[in-house]
């Protein structure tokens, strides 16, 4: 597994696995994939270091 840290500068706001995801400037996502860059979690903290927003992605086939 990876895990990188990502800074923004900028606002923005999308759909990421049917969640909306708002992110204001001055944020840093966490985000952890596996060894097939398959996203994992996705952690968005707001620019005082507050958990704003987390994703857990299992992945199974049916």
């Amino acid at each position: 597994m990876r895990t990188h840290r990502i800074d923004h500068y900028a606002d923005s706001k999308g759909i990421n696995y049917g969640i909306t995801l708002e992110k204001k400037k001055g944020y840093y996502t966490i985000e952890e994939k596996d060894e097939d860059d398959k996203l994992i979690s996705l952690e968005i903290f707001d620019k005082r270091d507050q958990l704003t927003t987390s994703v857990y992605i299992r992945y199974t086939e049916i």
